[in-house]
């Protein structure tokens, strides 16, 4: 076999045949035969210039004769070893053409065992060969094609000769020759040979022809100068470790792994050198060991190889301290890890164009040795498209894809994962996923495997704006993605992992690729085969594009040393220029420099005399690399450009990942897709793909997977950052305090519900010891007499606090002191963010998501609530929205246990200013939502709408210059069930805010206490401010509409007076809470919104402002109305009238909850000799104590006290309220009235 170039320029292959004899005594052979060239494969090849490539290669057999037998080849693996391989084939010189096909010819032998006789053998040959060439892009030189290659073998074994026809595939860099791709391609040859069945040997020639077609994409490793990928084989293991203390003071450290692959100790006897009298030791998966180390002196002592036996547990963590000490136990700890069990390098291509039509196959091939486990596999780090002719990192076609590639293997099977980003050579751009097959077979006779694809494209963008050769310089990637997974099997058992994630897009896009690695340990109960988990937490995606920087150089070419050197961003943020002239030419000294700032201020420092000059530029109109790249026409037209570069500033991106899996588990093989959602701060979106892995077990064991896949965002309109909140309940708390007058102190305290304690015993020697008991279980006590701590369990459902801690040590004198009082403990704490992709500014019901961490103490239910929420701007880190507007309120609700998770229940009020600079309130309704405790996260949903109040466009979208703090209160009050029962309130805590110089704003109100008697769902409480005379005060009624299911539900409509703006007003929210029938304790939260009283009933007289009253919650229906008038007082003389005083419910029909007045006239005061008096005021249906409280420099305020009456309406009423107005300190006084209906 040959090949051939005539002088026609045609070429192809000679064949021939020949026999013969050979003489061992002569050690001669002769043969006779003919040669005959075939017809041509190729035309118009200059003979001159051609030339021949050749290349070299390796093989590895192994086959079978007949049913039990076997056929191996020595060598392999090597290009040097006794089953090499050489090829060959033509090049021509004068066209830069290497033609793709070609010969190849090989050597095997090795033993053989045939203990059936058999006649025939298969076998299957496969290792590395240079099938061919290829140039470079300039014609200049030409590099070997290496390739893998696999093929089999059929036919005969008699008479000492053996004999086969092969046929195989070949993968490499630039070609793939695949008879199932194209008939005409692939590899074809005969094995020939003779074997000896008393030595159990062959010996066999390989020769044959090779033919491919070129690829339209190959790929390469990313991070390394290799030619091929690579994948690491690994799977799940246990991991133990732990530590010793020597009584000397030394210690003893081990690590070893549970499947007994690997194991570690090490000893140190001096603690204070670390490289004296230290020893270590390494176990091997072998059975050997390396032994090192240090003698007392520091001398080291060389290293011994040994060998080990048995479990690595019984040998490894065996502590051996020196005789005559102890070794006390520090720690001992066991994690899920993963292990190496494998390697594989690999070649991935593909002769059909990624960019058109669907499922284009592409092939993997490579070599691999592993441990004959079932694992996973995952390429080192991503892979690229690669052009080996043109070094560029570009499919042949002009396209280019980034990505991963992952898989399992079980057995002998294959099975894969795909996903890449790509940008097609038209500039559109999205992603590359496996399409519905994807799988191979391992063959590890040979240390060789193969798999076969489809891949399929999703485009995104139609046109990315970047040059497909320019996708691996512009890669975005975070590998900072620590979920968790925690799941069961329909219902039963649990599975759980801390995986890793990377993500990674084209930079600045929002949307990209993920893959990662799970390694977990799983309980089955009862060998199901389905599965379904959630996988969740911290991740940070990648950073998005802020702006470019742009650096550059202008220089003058007249005589002299002149130039201008600037830099800017190109958000128009930022700019600066240098400009300097040595003043030897045709310009005149000058130095100095300006920076220009995104507020439209500039500064300038001349060199010349040292001083500063400022001025202005319009951030708006004019652009900043204009300013600093353009050279002045008094400077002259002789400039040029020295360079000018570019590099872009990329955002931080972190936030939160929450998706759900379901699928299949079954014969060691796991499968699941993998759907859900993220929010960060920049973004809100999608991310999706599969799982696919391995597990060892059946009820309970060890798994390990790998998931891959794509995800996708839009840009936030508006995100708040929540920070980190308690989530609390009711609690009793039960202390007692012993003490002796020798100084002996005895103190405890724990909660009523048996969840937590401590105790502190402190003795007149001057030692103690405290101990913590807390609600996981754990107990730390702290001896001050040996500064040590000491750790232990508690079992919180069986043991009783009470008996352990109330009982003060026997033989001392006490003398006892004990109380209990309702407070607050946490039942967990959570953190997030808040987030929408919507504007605020313009329509309605704007979803609004919230997800992040979320620790669950497992208390029962609770409220939260966060007590600031405001807009933030990531990318400017102003408190904005992205688009320009700002929001300051409140959020918080309940937290209702439901089994191992909790439904979420909230709401939201907040004040806004708008970017035109218009204002109102936000009002988040409907947000619901679920913890997931065994993954630490939560998640809730809802709306948001807005209330305008202010359409001037007049304020600034700024919290801090525009935001008034208003006055944290704590309220009195009790409350009654329809039931007959009682509501005692023990704490509460009052808040508002508002913009300055507003009449409205927003409250928040938390509070807890008990409840005695008959409980029902109808029940009410007031709630009042206790002081005498503060400067604010509320009167809140709380109409309560839900008390079962653990739940509280109510509205709240109340008053409110100010003395330092003299004024007052209405308010109106929404009250949400949890109780415990167990303990008898309740706890809420309620916010909402406060307005003047003016403006109030502003807009309570148009059908507009009621609309927008009622999605305040503050009654708004006129129910009726008188006016009260009288005259008393001290002086006798007072005359008050509250004219046109209103009252509101929520709905026509029902009882009044609020009532105001916009006119409160009166003359005859004498001033603060009035302070304490009071007016009797009667109306036509109602009467009222008008009690003067407050008459300062022209402000006063009173107490409208006793009102009762019945409307026109029907409804019989009392009331309470206040007034609140101005006085010119002549007797008469003007302000406004409301109040509270009882």
């Amino acid at each position: 076999l040959a090949l051939y170039v005539d002088n026609s320029g045609n070429a192809g292959y000679l064949r021939g045949s020949f026999a013969g004899d050979a003489s061992l005594n002569a050690q001669m052979w002769e043969a006779v035969g003919t040669v005959y060239p075939e017809a041509p494969l190729a035309t118009g090849i200059d003979y001159n210039s051609s030339d021949i490539a050749y290349g070299g290669g390796w093989s590895t057999l192994s086959g079978q004769l007949g049913s039990t037998g076997t056929i191996e080849n020595n060598g392999g693996g090597d290009y040097y070893s006794h089953s090499y391989l050489k090829t060959a084939s033509i090049i021509d010189w004068s066209t830069s053409t290497a033609l793709p096909w070609g010969i190849y010819s090989g050597v095997l032998k090795g033993p053989f065992d045939n203990p059936e006789n058999a006649t025939t053998w298969t076998s299957r040959i496969g290792g590395e060969a240079d099938f061919g060439a290829y140039f470079d892009e300039t014609g200049t030189w030409w590099s070997n094609d290496w390739s893998y290659y696999i093929a089999d073998t059929a036919s005969t074994w008699a008479d000492g000769i053996l004999s086969a026809s092969l046929t195989g595939r070949f993968l490499g860099h630039t070609r793939m020759g695949d008879p199932a791709i194209d008939p005409d391609t692939g590899i074809a040859g005969d094995v020939s040979g003779n074997y000896n069945t008393a030595t159990g040997t062959y010996q066999a020639v390989n020769l044959g022809t090779w033919s491919g077609i070129d690829l339209l994409f190959s790929s390469r490793r990313v991070d390394s100068d290799y030619d091929y990928l690579n994948f690491s084989f690994t799977h799940a293991v246990r991991q133990y470790n732990g530590r010793y203390d020597y009584s000397g003071g030394g210690y003893f450290y081990y690590n070893y792994t549970g499947d007994n692959s690997w194991g570690y100790r090490e000893e140190h006897l001096n603690p204070d050198n670390f490289y004296s009298s230290y020893t270590w030791t390494y176990y091997y998966s072998d059975g050997t060991t390396s032994t090192g180390g240090y003698d007392a002196d520091g001398n080291f002592l060389g290293s011994t190889e040994g060998t080990w036996t048995g479990n690595l547990a019984d040998v490894v963590p065996i502590p051996t301290p020196p005789t005559g000490q102890d070794a006390i136990l520090d720690y001992e700890d066991e994690w899920i890890d993963s292990s190496y069990s494998g390697w594989s390098n690999v070649l991935l291509g593909g002769t059909v164009s990624l960019w058109t039509g669907s499922n284009i196959p592409f092939t993997l091939m490579g070599s691999y040795d592993d441990y004959g486990m079932g694992s996973i596999w995952l390429s080192y780090s991503p892979i690229s498209s690669y052009d080996y002719k043109k070094n560029t990192y570009t499919t042949y076609d002009g396209g280019a894809y980034y990505g991963l590639i992952g898989g399992i293997k079980n057995g002998n099977t294959l099975e894969g994962l795909f996903t890449a980003i790509y940008i097609a050579p038209n500039g559109s751009a999205g992603y590359l996923r496996e399409g519905d097959y994807y799988a191979g077979e391992v063959y590890q006779g040979i240390g060789m495997f193969e798999m076969d694809g489809t891949i399929n494209r999703t485009e995104i963008v139609s046109n990315i704006g970047i040059a497909a050769a320019e996708l691996y310089n512009n890669i975005g990637y975070s590998g900072y993605s620590y979920p968790r997974l925690s799941g069961n099997f329909n219902g039963a058992g649990s599975i759980s992992s801390e995986p890793y994630f990377n993500i990674y897009s084209i930079a600045g896009e929002p949307w990209g690729i993920y893959g990662g690695e799970l390694y977990g340990e799983f309980e089955n109960p009862n060998a199901e085969s389905t599965w379904n988990s959630h996988i969740g937490g911290e991740a940070d995606f990648p950073e998005l594009l802020i702006y470019n920087s742009v650096y550059g150089e202008n220089v003058y070419s007249g005589t002299g040393d002149t130039y201008i050197s600037y830099s800017y961003y190109d958000d128009n943020s930022y700019g600066y220029l240098r400009y300097y002239s040595d003043g030897t030419g045709d310009l005149p000294y000058a130095y100095y420099y300006i920076t220009y700032d995104s507020d439209g201020t500039y500064s300038k420092y001349d060199y010349s005399t040292g001083e500063y000059t400022y001025g202005i530029w319009d951030p708006e109109t004019e652009n900043i690399g204009d300013i600093v790249t353009e050279v002045p026409t008094e400077w002259g037209t002789s400039w040029y450009n020295d360079y000018e570069n570019s590099y872009p500033n990329y955002n931080y991106n972190p936030g939160y990942i929450l998706a759900e899996t379901a699928s299949t588990w079954e014969d060691g093989v796991l499968g699941a897709s993998l759907n859900g959602r993220f929010l960060t701060q920049f973004q809100m979106g999608t991310i999706s793909g599969d799982l696919l892995g391995t597990y060892t077990g059946t009820t309970d064991g060890l798994w390990e997977a790998v998931s891959l896949g794509t995800w996708s965002g839009t840009d936030l309109a508006f995100v708040s950052d929540l920070g980190w909140s308690s989530i609390s309940y009711a609690v009793w708390e039960y202390n007692g305090d012993y003490y002796t007058t020798n100084g002996d102190w005895y103190y405890y305290w724990y909660y009523g519900d048996n969840s937590e304690g401590y105790v502190s015993f402190y003795d007149a020697t001057g030692y103690s010891t405290n101990t913590y008991y807390d609600r996981d279980g754990t107990t730390s006590t702290y001896d001050s007499s040996t500064g040590q701590f000491t750790y232990g369990e508690w079992n919180p459902g069986v043991d009783s606090l009470e008996s352990i801690l109330s009982t003060a040590p026997e033989g001392y004198d006490w003398i006892e002191e004990s109380s209990s009082y309702l407070t607050t403990a946490d039942s967990g704490e959570f953190s997030g963010l808040m987030g929408g992709t919507t504007s605020l500014w313009a329509g309605s019901d704007i979803p609004v998501t919230i997800m992040g961490d979320y620790w669950d103490y497992g208390m029962g239910s609770s409220i939260w609530y966060i007590g600031e929420l405001f807009s933030y701007n990531y990318i400017d880190g102003t408190e904005t929205t992205y688009d320009g507007g700002v929001y300051y309120g409140y959020l918080g609700g309940i937290a209702l246990e439901n089994g191992s998770t909790a439904s979420l229940e909230g709401g939201l009020i907040a004040w806004y200013i708008d970017p035109n600079g218009n204002a109102g309130y936000l009002i988040g309704s409907s947000i619901t939502g679920s913890t997931y405790p065994d993954i630490e996260m939560f998640e809730m949903d809802g709306t948001i709408n807005r209330v305008e109040m202010v359409t001037t466009g007049t304020l600034t979208p700024d919290i801090w210059s525009n935001i008034y703090w208003g006055y944290y209160i704590g309220l009195d009050g009790s409350g009654t069930f329809s039931g007959g029962g009682t509501i005692s309130l023990d704490d509460s805590g009052w808040e508002s805010t508002c913009i300055v110089d507003n009449p409205w704003g927003i409250w928040r109100y938390y509070s807890y206490g008990e409840y005695d008697g008959t409980t029902s769902d109808t029940w009410s409480m007031s709630l009042n401010d206790p002081g005498t005379y503060n400067s604010y005060s509320p009167l809140i009624g709380i109409d309560g509409t839900q008390w079962s299911g653990n739940e509280i539900e109510g509205d709240a409509a109340g008053s409110w007076v100010d003395i330092y703006t003299a004024q007052t007003g209405v308010l109106g929210g929404e009250l949400m809470g949890t109780f415990d029938p167990n303990q008898y304790t309740w706890e809420s939260v309620a916010a909402g919104a406060w307005i003047e009283t003016g403006t109030f009933l502003a807009m309570a007289a148009t059908e507009d402002g009621r609309a927008k009253l009622e999605q305040l919650n503050i009654p708004y229906v006129e129910i009726g109305r008188d006016t009260l008038s009288g005259t008393g007082g001290y002086s006798g003389t007072m005359t008050v009238e509250m004219a046109d005083t209103i009252f509101f419910a929520y709905s026509t029909g029902e009882p009044p909850s609020i009532w105001a007045s916009g006119s409160v006239t009166g003359s005859g005061s004498t001033g603060t000799s009035e302070i304490g008096s009071s007016v009797t005021l009667n109306g036509m249906y109602l009467s009222a104590e008008f009690a003067m409280q407050n008459w300062s420099s022209g402000s006063w305020r009173a107490e409208v006290n006793n009102g009762s009456g019945t409307l026109e309406s029907g409804h019989s009423v009392t009331f309470e309220g206040d007034a609140a107005g101005t006085h010119p300190g002549d007797g008469t006084f003007t302000g406004t009235a409301a109040g509270v209906v009882k």
